[in-house]
């Protein structure tokens, strides 16, 4: 696939900052890198399928506490109208993954549509009676060929430029949420999770309702998250909403994810904000470990079921494994082993890290082991050749010892 692509660099919102860095205390503290912005590229891609140039704004996450991590790869969402929804949808995900940890960071695919004919992009069907008066449908119904565009064009791109994770997210708004409920139906397996908000399911005589009463049989949606919800909006619009949302109840499937909400005192344009926050949370409902997994093991299990629900290997963040061992390390002696299974936990993960070894070190140093604690120095400073404090550190201890 040939692509024309341009970078043009965009700004967006400061990311809210942590009043200290997860590793503060620590001899080898990572602290948050407060010069750090919500960024986003505009690629130009130039689509065979729709025979045009189409604009895609890629978000990724800000803070530093991740761009420590280059290697780690993300789950994607991917959004319509993205000219008028990315930066609001990728300021959420960034607010409550990199400044609250309650979602994993994640990239947000934006595909603009308003520049482009949009209600062609996003019906799947073309009405026979024509729509509003207009009774030349060639300008609808393009809903399928700007699937295969996403699947063929948009997907390859982002995954050939950017670490992702298999988990992709597919989210829009009115006749966007329109297509995500009838990619749901016919191409389910496109797509892990779903949001559409205020869907247009009136289109075309409600025709997507009556596909999804024959396709949505059998176990064609296991494992598949569903999340949509309307607004104040009455007639037809909330009518044939709450009759895919009956529909699903009646049909009651099997491995099937799923959530309606309606928002009385929302309208239709200021629905999405409090709705794609409501989705992300029904599609994460508890991404990160309580308190009350305080141990490394209770973490590791925790982490565990993660990698089951949402079909790839999900690691215990470095960050978050090192922040939990650091204050359980400074509850004393007592603490000292449970504080040394979060940073052994930390070093199998990330065997690569000399964060990883030198907080380890630290742990063993602490309890009196200055043998262990030589040795975790030792493999630390073979990661970080130049770092001097590890040197100096280790050869105190050596001359200790």
């Amino acid at each position: 696939m040939s692509l024309s692509i341009q970078f043009v660099k965009i700004l967006s919102i400061l990311a809210a900052l942590l009043s200290a860095g997860p590793f503060a205390g620590q001899s080898y503290a990572q602290q948050v890198d407060s010069t750090k912005l919500v960024t986003g590229d505009i690629v130009t891609i130039h689509s065979h399928i729709l025979g045009e140039d189409r604009k895609i704004h890629i978000y990724t996450p800000a803070l530093s506490i991740f761009e420590k991590f280059p290697g780690q790869p993300l789950p994607v969402l991917y959004l319509t109208d993205g000219d008028a929804l990315s930066g609001i949808v990728s300021e959420e995900v960034n607010y409550l993954s990199s400044s609250y940890f309650i979602l994993p960071p994640m990239i947000i695919v934006g595909i603009t549509n308003y520049d482009h004919n949009r209600m062609k992009d996003l019906t799947p069907s073309r009405p026979k009676g024509g729509y509003d008066g207009i009774m030349d449908t060639s300008a609808f119904g393009g809903g399928e060929k700007f699937l295969r565009f996403i699947s063929s064009e948009v997907m390859p791109y982002v995954e050939s430029h950017y670490k992702t994770e298999p988990f992709k997210i597919f989210a829009g708004h009115s006749m966007g949420g329109l297509l995500a409920f009838h990619c749901l139906v016919n191409h389910p397996d496109m797509f892990n999770a779903y949001i559409a908000v205020s869907p247009s399911l009136w289109w075309d005589s409600a025709l997507l309702v009556r596909q999804a009463d024959k396709k949505l049989v059998g176990n064609r949606l296991k494992n598949k998250f569903l999340f949509f919800s309307d607004a104040n909006e009455g007639g037809e619009f909330h009518h044939n909403i709450l009759l895919m949302d009956t529909l699903l109840l009646q049909k009651n499937i099997g491995g099937l994810i799923y959530k309606y909400v309606y928002y009385p005192d929302e309208t239709h344009g200021s629905e999405p904000i409090k709705a794609v926050y409501d989705a992300l949370r029904f599609v994460y409902p508890q991404w990160y470990p309580t308190i009350g997994d305080s141990t490394a093991t209770l973490v590791k299990n925790h982490f565990g079921r993660l990698s089951d629900t949402y079909g790839y290997r999900v690691l215990p963040p470095e960050f978050f494994v090192a922040r939990r061992g650091s204050r359980i390390l400074q509850l004393g002696p007592a603490k000292f082993d449970d504080a040394i299974e979060f940073f052994e936990l930390n070093v199998a993960n990330y065997p690569a890290s000399a964060k990883a070894y030198a907080m380890l070190a630290d742990a063993w140093e602490k309890k009196g082991d200055k043998a262990k604690a030589i040795d975790n120095y030792k493999k630390a400073i073979e990661l970080d050749k130049g770092n001097a404090d590890l040197q100096q550190k280790w050869q105190l201890l050596k001359q200790a010892k």
